[in-house]
């Protein structure tokens, strides 16, 4: 049944799509599990990768062995560190289960014809932390990305001590790279 199912008009045995593609997302999901070494060109970036890397990453752990409720008091001692720069522009959250890549970019289609600077944070990224980050519909570089991240990581480096000893979670990876 399979070889006539997956049997071409040339009379050759096809490997059957759905396999192929299964290999390529298994193969996807288990680099992303297993693989948590990021490489940047830039070796000011890969220098805070090796300290964003460091911390907690929840989108990356598969135990259960995490908090069961997450404040919001960890992340906003970290942006009033940073001088709560997301109080500086007008932010639309897309929230959702499908399709916010493409309202994103919808979004951004219309306000960059109207000529007014888009910025894109999502997540998670797939291949380069700086996917994450777009500016003008183009990825962050990684030169700009480890000056952000140089600022970000002497901010949660305060917070730690700060916060040391008083029960505080400390900043997760998600927290980091999102502020």
């Amino acid at each position: 049944l399979r070889k006539a199912v997956w049997e071409g008009r040339s009379g050759r045995i096809f490997p059957p799509c759905g396999t192929f593609i299964l290999r390529i997302v298994k193969s996807r999901l288990i680099s992303m599990f297993t693989d948590l070494s990021q490489t940047a060109s830039d070796p000011r970036l890969q220098a805070e990768l090796e300290f964003l890397f460091e911390r907690i990453n929840y989108e990356r752990t598969v135990s259960s062995n995490y908090p069961r409720h997450f404040k919001l008091e960890t992340m906003r001692r970290l942006l009033d560190r940073l001088g709560n720069p997301h109080q500086d522009y007008g932010i639309i959250h897309v929230a959702g289960t499908k399709g916010k890549g493409s309202v994103c970019k919808m979004i951004g289609g219309a306000l960059d014809a109207a000529g007014i600077k888009t910025g894109v944070y999502s997540s998670p990224h797939i291949e380069s932390i700086c996917e994450r980050i777009s500016l003008g519909g183009q990825p962050i570089s990684e030169a700009a990305l480890a000056d952000v991240l140089q600022t970000t990581r002497q901010a949660v480096q305060q917070l730690d001590k700060e916060t040391l000893g008083d029960g505080s979670r400390p900043s997760s990876f998600f927290e980091i790279i999102t502020a």
